[in-house]
C-alpha cells in the first residue's frame, strides 16, 4: 500500500486548457538511483551472420553510417565464400562498396570463389582489375593483329605469329 501511495505522490497529472478539456498526461519521474540499463545502452551491435550481411551492409550504406559499413565490409571479406552461396539480390550494391570489397578480396580468394548465378563475382574481378590498373606502371597493350594483351616489358620477349613479317637492317 505504501507504494501505491509514493507512485501517487511522483506522478503530476497536468489537465489542459480550460480544465474541462478532458485530456490528461501523466508524468512519472524515474528514479535516479536505477541501476538497471536502459535498452538502448544494453544493446552492443547487430549480430552479423551469413544470411543478413548483405542486408545490413546495403542499409548502412543509404543510410550513410560508415562504422556499421566497415564492420559490414570486414564481416563479408572474411566470409564471402558462404555469402556467395546465399541466394540474396547483391544487385543492390552499390560501385563504391564492390570497390572497397575488391580492395580487400585477394585475387586467390577471388579465383577460387564460384557462384551458381553470376552475382558478385564478375562485379569483383572488375574492380580489382581497375584497382590494379589504376596504378602507374600497370598499362595493358593489345596486338594490333592476334588481340592479345601484353605489358611494356613483356613487348620484348613476345612475338606474335600472325604479325606481318619485315626485315631490318640486320637481316
Amino acid at each position: 500500500m505504501e507504494e501505491f501511495e509514493k507512485k501517487q505522490q511522483s506522478n503530476k497529472v497536468l489537465n489542459g486548457i480550460g480544465g474541462g478539456s478532458g485530456w490528461q498526461l501523466n508524468l512519472q519521474k524515474c528514479a535516479e538511483g536505477d541501476s538497471k540499463k536502459s535498452a538502448i545502452q544494453q544493446y552492443n551491435g547487430p549480430k552479423l551472420d551469413i544470411k543478413n550481411a548483405v542486408t545490413i551492409l546495403i542499409s548502412a550504406d543509404f543510410l550513410k553510417i560508415d562504422r556499421l559499413v566497415k564492420e559490414c565490409l570486414d564481416f563479408f571479406v572474411e566470409h564471402i565464400e558462404e555469402i556467395s552461396k546465399v541466394q540474396v539480390d547483391m544487385g543492390c550494391i552499390n560501385s563504391q562498396i564492390i570497390r572497397e570489397m575488391a580492395r580487400k578480396v585477394s585475387l586467390d580468394r577471388l579465383n577460387v570463389l564460384k557462384e551458381r548465378k553470376d552475382k558478385l563475382v564478375s562485379r569483383l574481378f572488375m574492380k580489382k582489375l581497375e584497382l590494379l590498373l589504376e596504378k602507374e606502371n600497370n598499362y595493358l597493350n593489345k596486338c594490333a593483329y592476334c588481340n592479345k594483351l601484353f605489358t611494356m616489358s613483356q613487348r620484348k620477349v613476345l612475338h606474335c605469329s600472325k604479325a606481318k613479317a619485315y626485315i631490318d637492317y640486320n637481316g
